[in-house]
């Protein structure tokens, strides 16, 4: 059996998806919830497999945070949102599957949340179509898109330990990779948080996690 958890604010898109799902065997329905996210005593109460979350528009800070806070618990997202740039978002968010209203049958929808809780990912074509032009067209895809700066794991890396206060060298040194690295590393982040220089680059930065932070802290306290 699959628990899953439905958190949707709109009552009648949650009855839908509620109803879709009630009947289906292999899925066990643990819990509702009328908010844009559960709280952390109902993650733990209900300890379901899938959540599945009505997003329209989505919140990606609310999204990161629930996915961040899910206590494993996979995550599948409805939205009737069809933007390419708030889609991809919601992917790297943490969304395993993004399901846009319109472009799916509803009586797919109970396959779409047993794949996730298998491990796959179920996308919606306008995600897909999103996903494939993003990788087509890399870092200036993601500029265009996203709002908000965008790093990839070896430059959080990095950009935490800037932030620490390491120089290039101490930064090198402790990553295992060549100065000169560093600092490509370092032009790319300034560059994509929009920040004039190192400073500027770690104001940008803390504020940003520090407002991460408090939507993890208001899921994690609810």
């Amino acid at each position: 059996m699959v628990k899953v958890l439905v958190t949707e604010e709109n009552p009648v898109l949650r009855l839908g998806v509620v109803s879709l799902l009630r009947d289906i065997s292999e899925i066990e329905l643990v819990g509702e919830n009328l908010h844009s996210r559960p709280t952390a005593e109902m993650l733990r109460r209900c300890a379901p497999d899938v959540i599945v979350l009505g997003a329209s528009p989505p919140a990606i800070d609310r999204i990161r945070a629930l996915a961040r806070n899910s206590f494993g618990a996979r995550l599948a997202v409805l939205t009737a949102t069809t933007d390419p740039g708030v889609l991809l978002q919601v992917l790297r968010a943490g969304a395993h599957s993004c399901v846009v209203h319109g472009h799916f049958q509803p009586q797919s929808l109970p396959q779409a949340v047993l794949a996730t809780a298998r491990g796959e990912s179920v996308l919606s074509p306008p995600v897909m179509t999103a996903l494939v032009a993003w990788l087509h067209r890399g870092d200036e895809a993601t500029d265009q898109w996203q709002p908000g700066p965008s790093l990839t794991t070896r430059e959080i890396e990095i950009m935490e330990l800037i932030s620490a206060g390491l120089n290039n060298r101490r930064i090198a040194e402790r990553l295992f990779i060549s100065e000169k690295t560093v600092k490509n590393h370092a032009y790319s982040i300034y560059k994509r948080l929009g920040a004039a220089g190192r400073e500027h680059a770690i104001e940008r930065w803390r504020r940003m996690n520090s407002s991460e932070a408090a939507a993890e802290e208001a899921v994690a306290s609810e």
